[in-house]
């Protein structure tokens, strides 16, 4: 773990950048390639699937017989709102786990701080 200075910005990171990217400046590059890489995945997926909504949407306006089948959008639906709901889910585990560790990593430097002072 990196000092506290970079406590905020672990935070910040991980909020506005990208989840994953506040483990990768807290020096935990497991941690930030799941967190990274389960959003980054789970994101794209709910933007495909949002895209096959909405191609399915405007060839049954505007191009009816280019749709194959019966034009069902539910099940490409369903999967769009699974993925973003998974991707949120990993973005707030993201925020938590940075802020866990960070806040575990003040109180071992602090605990290690009152040691040092007690054996003087």
């Amino acid at each position: 773990m990196k000092s506290s200075g970079t406590a905020r910005n672990a935070v910040l990171l991980s909020a506005f950048v990208m989840p994953g990217a506040g483990q990768l400046l807290q020096g935990r590059p497991v941690a930030a390639a799941f967190f990274g890489g389960g959003f980054l995945a789970s994101f794209t997926a709910c933007l495909a699937f949002t895209g096959r909504v909405l191609w399915v949407y405007y060839c049954l306006g505007f191009a009816p017989e280019r749709v194959d089948g019966t034009g069902n959008m539910l099940p490409a639906a369903a999967a769009a709102v699974i993925s973003l709901f998974v991707a949120l889910i990993l973005y707030a585990a993201g925020l938590v786990d940075t802020v866990a560790a960070q806040r575990r990593a003040s109180r071992m430097a602090q605990e290690a701080a009152a040691r040092r002072l007690a054996g003087l």
